[in-house]
């Protein structure tokens, strides 16, 4: 996406579609930092990928979960994470 404008404006409409349709977004495969910078931009809600986290067992991620955190589904990919709003 990064290097291609026509996908970067695939991953951009499906975005807006996801959100026009008051759904939370998730981006998977994201390989790189620039890739979790650009979705940020985008506006994407998660995003899951090698950067962020191999995959792992289901307890090995219960365990990275925050103390509290609700887990409400018995399948939760590996290495998803909250796209949070770049510092500044």
């Amino acid at each position: 996406m990064n290097r291609s404008e026509p996908h970067a404006a695939i991953v951009r409409s499906v975005i807006e579609l996801g959100h026009n349709l008051a759904m939370r977004v998730v981006a998977e495969g994201v390989e790189d930092e620039g890739g979790v910078t650009a979705l940020r931009e985008l506006d994407c809600d998660l995003v899951q990928g090698c950067h962020l986290a191999r995959r792992m067992a289901f307890e090995s991620l219960l365990e990275r979960l925050a103390p509290g955190e609700p887990v409400n589904s018995s399948v939760i990919p590996a290495g998803v994470a909250e796209a949070q709003p770049p510092a500044g």
